[in-house]
């Protein structure tokens, strides 16, 4: 099982969103690229810090490949479990 499966982080730290709630978000095509990246910017400041800290596993780097996350100003920062609320919201309604 990935350790990033559950509810809290490698340090046992909660999260607001799993790794495997927001990979989902990420790959739903019917989920626009800029709520994917203020999304995933969401996650990995909640559970790396800002930036990530250059902590972040390889499977959390290649989507930041994807969606930089460094373009998205983390002073107006919103929760994962908001973002993540929107991309489903968005996906039921442009799927």
């Amino acid at each position: 099982m990935d350790e990033l499966d559950g509810r809290t982080d490698r340090e046992g730290k909660l999260m607001a969103q799993s790794w495997v709630e927001v990979r989902a978000l990420l790959d739903d095509p019917f989920v626009s690229a800029d709520t994917k990246q203020v999304l995933l910017a969401s996650f990995v400041r909640e559970n790396y810090g800002p930036w990530g800290g250059g902590d972040v596993p390889e499977d959390v780097a290649r989507y930041v490949d994807r969606f930089p996350v460094g373009s998205v100003g983390f002073g107006s920062f919103v929760s994962s479990d908001d973002v993540a609320a929107a991309a489903r919201v968005e996906s039921v309604e442009s799927g």
